[in-house]
């Protein structure tokens, strides 16, 4: 449900969810990169990249798709061909 929500740029929903989800899983890396990008959409990237820095996360990073560049949060574009 919060990737649905973050997709959709409902930041506060998603952010209760993943807030609900680390509650019961505090190192479930798939909450803990989808909350780095509700930190991203609300321009607080500090804590974005602290979140994006956990072992867990960078550990998954390849099953997480933690991109600056994905989502409706990004602020980003690509400046170079995939």
């Amino acid at each position: 449900m919060a990737q649905l929500r973050l997709g959709s740029g409902d930041l506060d929903r998603a952010e209760k969810l993943l807030n609900r989800a680390l509650d019961l899983f505090p190192d479930y890396h798939y909450a803990l990169a989808n909350l780095g990008k509700v930190r991203m959409g609300q321009e607080r990237f500090a804590e974005a990249v602290e979140l994006f820095e956990t072992p867990t996360v960078r550990k998954n990073s390849t099953t997480c798709a933690v991109t600056p560049t994905s989502g409706p949060t990004s602020r980003a574009t690509r400046t170079t061909k995939p």
